[in-house]
């Protein structure tokens, strides 16, 4: 008896945790306005791509519905490209007989508006979209002498202003009414040549994004 009063107990909480969860897929997961934040790690690609060894970023935006399924929006990010500590103390060393050691990176501010059409408006809603803009890069150079632990300097070598194109594909999963699971994956092209401070010369690059955060659906 008791045996069957716990089985019956159990088989009545999964139906309420089924429904429960069908209600939330059932619901619709449009609305007029929602931001979206995510944090990201980022793959270089390009002639240089071997000069870095990782990338992280955040990035936020604000869309509006025009449609059913589809958006527009703006938004911004931050991303830090680490240079490999090696090559970078390479070249610095290269530049004076010093025993120097050099850490640097690039820092990178994307500012763009976009599109983004779900290809279904509940549940489970795949979506490809594409976002335009300009991306402000500076590159940080940290030095310091080996045979001076006071010799420590930093220097901002100036900045480019790249047109960034950034297709994107993705995939959108409800987890409550008003919050959304967001992973996709996007790539920056940077449309015009990237002045290498290290290398002193002109060449092409873009990053490959994996972004995985959280959308919230202003009703």
């Amino acid at each position: 008896m008791k045996k069957f009063v716990f089985l019956s107990c159990l088989a009545a909480l999964l139906c309420i945790n089924v429904s429960s969860a069908q209600g939330i897929f059932d619901n619709p997961a449009y609305t007029k306005k929602e931001i979206s934040l995510s944090v990201n790690s980022s793959a270089v690609t390009g002639p240089r791509s071997l000069f870095y060894s990782n990338a992280f970023g955040m990035d936020g935006m604000l869309y509006y519905q025009i449609e059913k399924t589809t958006y527009v929006g703006i938004g911004a990010g931050f991303q830090v490209l680490n240079i490999r500590p090696d090559q970078i103390t390479n070249v610095v060393r290269s530049i004076t007989s010093l025993p120097i050691d050099a850490f640097s990176f690039v820092a990178v501010l994307p500012v763009y508006a976009g599109i983004r059409h779900d290809l279904t408006a509940e549940g489970f809603q795949p979506y490809i979209g594409v976002d335009v803009g300009t991306s402000i890069m500076s590159l940080f150079v940290f030095v310091s002498d080996r045979t001076s632990d006071e010799s420590a300097s930093s220097t901002d070598l100036g900045f480019d202003t790249q047109i960034s194109i950034m297709p994107k594909v993705g995939f959108r999963l409800p987890a409550t009414k008003s919050l959304l699971l967001d992973a996709h994956l996007r790539y920056n092209h940077f449309a015009t040549s990237i002045f290498d401070y290290t290398l002193f010369s002109s060449y092409y690059m873009g990053l490959v994004s994996a972004n995985v955060g959280l959308t919230y659906l202003m009703e």
